[in-house]
């Protein structure tokens, strides 16, 4: 999506570019949340989810869980790690 967007709107290609580096960055932090994604962008929740919303089509707490997700499939399919520990 960030590639998508680069031609088109490189400056909301940068914003979710920055979004996408801090749920990386705390992929970890089972606190990590839209919160914690707002504070971390310097924006109220309600400023992320307007700005982000139209980008993504999903609130940010669901592609906090997506990104999460998109995350522990790729660890399955590259490594041998068990369920138990994708999940830890």
């Amino acid at each position: 999506l960030v590639d998508t967007l680069s031609a088109s709107n490189p400056r909301d290609a940068a914003f979710l570019k920055r979004i996408n580096e801090l749920i990386v960055a705390n992929l970890e932090n089972r606190q990590f949340d839209t919160n914690h994604l707002s504070e971390f962008m310097n924006m109220s929740r309600t400023q992320l989810f307007r700005r982000l919303k139209p980008i993504i089509r999903q609130s940010p707490g669901n592609y906090i869980r997506t990104v999460k997700l998109q995350k522990a499939k790729e660890l399955f399919e590259t490594t041998d790690l068990r369920i138990s520990e994708v999940a830890y």
